[in-house]
């Protein structure tokens, strides 16, 4: 089936309503329920995050309040899932295998549309929970630009997300309960608040609704078309689909939002724009070392250090130092973002991408690593005696590379765009994959001997992302095993999926529900049930 008609049903059976109802339907099945069911699931008999943000995006571009036709979703539910397996399989249309030649994989995986397809396909680079809890330190510095232009105190967001996601997360456990209503009647329900739900009497939280809602009686998303484009639905996750009744499919992507949207204001107001730019360079570097300090020490973490021939010559600077006895890891850090072109799959645009993002990052880290291997030919101005002290004992170098926001399929693009001399790769992440590396990893000897080992067998191990690599290493150990290969699959980071909800969840309901309420009680909502079977089995 070619892509065209592929993408023709997709906007034909977007049009109805009551695709609505198709749409709750794939949250229940595909992102809820039990956290052990939900993270142990095969994620490919199931759509991922953008998968379904696609859906939605056409639904706000096509919908028609006058298409009076009901879909059949009994029908349409299994046929939406069979056109988005073969949407994914018009990637691999020109990939062509002769057995009689070695393949060159390296020169396959790095077309254009197979990168976009790494990059569409992978899974999310972050946690709501960390979205929520880093806005307010990722826009500390626009305080004032938000409050003038945009009316709402940057405090509010994160308490204004959760309350949508607790009133949310009651619905979806008292679903269970509610046995009498239909699945249409279920749906409205468990995904659709009203006005008064959201607001809660807050006026910042109006002024945030505002915000952050569509109207889908307006038309709207007419120039999403295709994998790649632009979709309203990240910018205006909450959907108003009638007076007073607002869709709500997915309070990740309202987080997500939430922190990546106001970037975007900034960027339109060209007077702040220079503002805006150099407040996202300090923060960056600000938030790593919020997270370093707590595993290495304030002591052995250094910032800016300034690399010079001469007094007056700079050679280089190293974001940000960490010293553990003889090994130091040289983090460089980048506030570049992924562009819409690249999404769509153009390659100069995904080389340029990379190029600022890591490769640039990557070359400084080289260049600052000699010039500490050889420290008695540089000065370091700004440096105290204890940090030159330190240099003579190192005598190990690790490079890790930052960017401030997700950087879908960042793993697979340092293997098939890094242009280096050294069979090592650098460990390339996110800021929200050091802070669960962090998490995980609180000792420094720890941290330290995985970034030691993600270096050494940056060519042995193969995943999609950097979470793969840490569950694997969390239950196994990265370490030579037979074989010239070892490709991790999704389970790993499955595993770092359901250790990190499990916690979150655990802290929640003990701050949620009274103490006076024990696993083995009777459940506080009269069903008769013990807690452990109701309430307290958490539908996420």
């Amino acid at each position: 089936m070619i892509k065209a008609n592929i993408l023709n049903r997709l906007n034909e059976i977007t049009k109805s309503y009551s695709f609505f109802f198709v749409l709750a339907t794939i949250v229940i099945r595909d992102f809820s329920g039990p956290i052990d069911t939900l993270f142990s699931k095969n994620n490919k008999d199931h759509l991922n995050h953008n998968e379904f943000s696609f859906l939605i995006g056409l639904w706000i571009k096509n919908i028609d309040f006058n298409n009076k036709n009901e879909l059949k979703e009994e029908e349409i539910f299994p046929e939406t899932y069979d056109l988005m397996e073969k949407l994914h399989y018009t990637f691999f249309n020109d990939f062509k295998f002769n057995p009689e030649l070695i393949p060159d994989f390296k020169e396959h995986f790095s077309k254009a549309r197979i990168l976009q397809e790494t990059m569409f396909y992978a899974g999310t680079g972050a946690y709501d929970k960390q979205y929520k809890e880093l806005v307010t330190e990722k826009y500390k510095y626009d305080v004032e630009w938000l409050q003038n232009e945009k009316g709402f105190n940057l405090n509010s967001l994160p308490q204004f997300y959760d309350n949508i996601k607790n009133v949310l997360q009651e619905k979806l456990n008292d679903r269970r309960f509610k046995k009498n209503l239909s699945h249409r009647e279920m749906a409205i329900q468990v995904f659709c608040l009203n006005k008064e739900e959201i607001v809660k009497e807050n006026k910042d939280f109006e002024i945030i609704l505002n915000h952050f809602q569509i109207d889908l009686a307006e038309a709207n998303n007419k120039q999403f078309n295709d994998l790649g484009d632009f979709n309203l639905f990240s910018e205006k996750p909450i959907l108003k689909i009638k007076d007073n009744l607002y869709f709500i499919p997915s309070t990740f992507a309202l987080s997500e939002s939430m922190y990546e949207s106001l970037y975007y204001w900034m960027l339109a107001d060209k007077k702040y724009l220079d503002t805006a730019l150099k407040n996202r360079g300090n923060v960056a570097e600000e938030i790593t070392k919020n997270i370093l300090e707590p595993v290495f020490g304030s002591k052995n973490i250094y910032q800016n250090i300034i690399i010079n021939r001469t007094k007056s010559e700079q050679v280089t600077d190293i974001d940000m130092l960490a010293i553990l006895n003889d090994t130091a890891i040289i983090f460089q850090i980048k506030s570049k973002k992924l562009t819409s072109l690249s999404k769509k799959g153009d390659m100069g645009s995904i080389k340029n991408d990379f190029k600022k993002a890591i490769q640039d990052a990557y070359n400084q880290a080289i260049l600052s690593r000699k010039c500490l291997e050889n420290f008695q030919n540089y000065k370091f101005p700004f440096q105290d005696d204890d940090f030159k002290s330190r240099l003579p004992k190192i005598k190990n170098f690790l490079i890790v590379t930052i960017v401030l926001d997700d950087y879908p399929a960042i793993t697979h693009q340092v293997h098939v765009l890094l242009e280096n001399n050294s069979d090592d790769l650098p460990v390339a992440i996110n800021i929200f994959d050091l802070a669960l590396i962090a998490k995980y990893l609180s000792k420094p000897e720890k941290f330290t001997d995985y970034i030691s080992k993600r270096t050494k067998y940056s060519n042995y191990f193969k995943a999609t992302n950097e979470m793969g690599f840490l569950g694997f290493h969390l239950d196994q150990g990265l370490k030579k095993y037979d074989g010239d290969l070892v490709y991790l699959d999704e389970s790993w980071a499955q595993s770092i999926d359901k250790k990190y909800y499990q916690e979150v969840y655990k802290d929640r309901e003990e701050r949620t529900h009274s103490k006076k309420t024990q696993r083995n009680d009777l459940c506080y909502c009269n069903s008769g049930l013990k807690y452990k079977k109701c309430h307290g089995k958490l539908y996420v």
